[in-house]
């Protein structure tokens, strides 16, 4: 996966485009109960076969700190758009203290930065 890092900035779509930040609540996760998950889309298509490589890129360079963010979720492809992809958080509702879906919406915004100064 060397060349995963290079291979990101390959991306297709508008740049800049608009992130989509996404709050759903409604279906209970089966082990955690009721919550809510944080989906961040972003605007750009990558080729279908490649673009798990670089949801795993993306995963990585997180875990290493490239966004200092907390790492509560996961880049993946979108299931109904797999050439798409997207940074799904599940919070759930024992969790909950004011505030607290406010900072992972901020934070899925500054991650949305990050990512498009990557794929530049």
């Amino acid at each position: 996966l060397s060349d995963v890092p290079a291979a990101l900035a390959g991306a297709t779509g508008e740049h800049p485009g608009t992130a989509l930040i996404q709050v759903l609540v409604g279906d209970p996760h089966p082990e955690l109960g009721s919550g809510a998950v944080i989906v961040l889309k972003l605007p750009v298509t990558f080729d279908e076969s490649d673009a798990a490589k670089y949801a795993n890129e993306l995963n990585r360079r997180e875990a290493a700190g490239e966004t200092r963010g907390t790492m509560m979720g996961a880049w993946c492809q979108e299931p109904d758009h797999p050439e798409s992809l997207a940074f799904v958080t599940f919070v759930p509702s024992s969790l909950a203290q004011s505030g607290l879906l406010e900072s992972f919406v901020i934070q899925d915004k500054l991650r949305a930065d990050w990512v498009r100064k990557v794929l530049a």
